[in-house]
């Protein structure tokens, strides 16, 4: 029972003077900030405009695919065995090719992103760190990266590192 009693006042301890040291924090939304600086909007459309045309080209390889598919199932009861195999074959290499495509625009889907997140994920490092040192903050939190019970409104700095970013490094 003293243990216990003893562990709860420790507890109590703890909480009142880590709340009393806390100083001052803050808080960004990385995923807002990257999504709406004006520098990588270009990068972002330029993202979307690669990933749309290799979607295409994969709809195109499946929809031959399933002609293909199609066309084998229909013949495969009045064709000779010979041209049956043959249609097997060019659509196991099509399924194959379909196949290494996917993995080759996943992998490149997932370099470009990283690599678009790197440029502008430093970039907002720069700026929110700047930011904070100029106006006296002990830390600056990634918001989403914690569970959080509450965050107070001047916490959230996510629309001056926004502004911020946007004014240093603005292409116009």
């Amino acid at each position: 029972m003293k243990m216990r009693v003893l562990f709860a006042v420790l507890i109590v301890a703890l909480v009142c003077t880590g709340t009393a040291s806390a100083g001052k924090i803050g808080f960004v939304d990385v995923e807002r900030v990257v999504a709406q600086v004006e520098d990588a909007q270009s990068d972002i459309k330029n993202l979307e405009t690669w990933e749309e045309s290799a979607r295409q080209e994969l709809g195109v390889l499946s929809a031959r695919y399933a002609d293909l598919k199609e066309r084998a199932a229909k013949q495969a009861a009045v064709a000779t065995a010979e041209s049956v195999a043959l249609l097997q074959a060019e659509e196991m290499a099509l399924r194959r090719e379909i196949e290494d495509k996917r993995l080759k625009f996943d992998r490149q889907m997932s370099a470009k992103t990283e690599e678009y997140l790197k440029k502008v994920g430093s970039k907002v490092g720069t700026v929110a760190s700047d930011y904070g040192k100029a106006n006296g903050f002990d830390a600056i939190f990634i918001l989403k990266g914690q569970p959080m019970i509450f965050v107070a409104d001047q916490a959230d700095l996510t629309d001056v590192v926004i502004r911020l970013y946007n004014e240093r490094f603005s292409t116009n």
